[in-house]
């Protein structure tokens, strides 16, 4: 059994909270980006919201799930922070999509119509 000292015990755990926190972070983002499209997405009765949101939700698993499956996986702290940084890239990836989508909507708003 390999032991670490203290010094690369607490740089660990320094990579290891970092990773979470990345993972907190675009979590924490992401849903501030769905509160505003979900509020604007909600004023068209045209739109099918909840069939966009099944969408998104499945994306973001999808994602997941890609990345996993496209990495090596890592030994002793790694393991950790991998499925953190896999989960916040593709929380980013989604929170960049609504983002887009809400510019389009705003855009769409300002200029009477549908801008793709």
């Amino acid at each position: 059994m390999t032991e670490w000292d203290k010094a690369a015990t607490e740089r660990g755990a320094k990579e290891v909270c970092a990773a979470r926190k990345h993972h907190v972070d675009a979590y924490a983002d992401l849903l501030k980006t769905y509160k505003v499209f979900v509020d604007g997405f909600s004023q068209d009765r045209r739109i099918s919201l909840p069939e966009a949101i099944d969408g998104l939700k499945t994306m973001i698993k999808a994602c997941m799930a890609h990345k996993s499956g496209i990495t090596t996986g890592g030994h002793n702290i790694f393991i950790d922070i991998i499925e953190n940084e896999i989960d916040a890239g593709c929380l980013r990836l989604a929170d960049n999509l609504l983002k887009d989508e809400n510019a389009r909507l705003e855009k769409a708003l300002k200029h009477g119509g549908f801008v793709p």
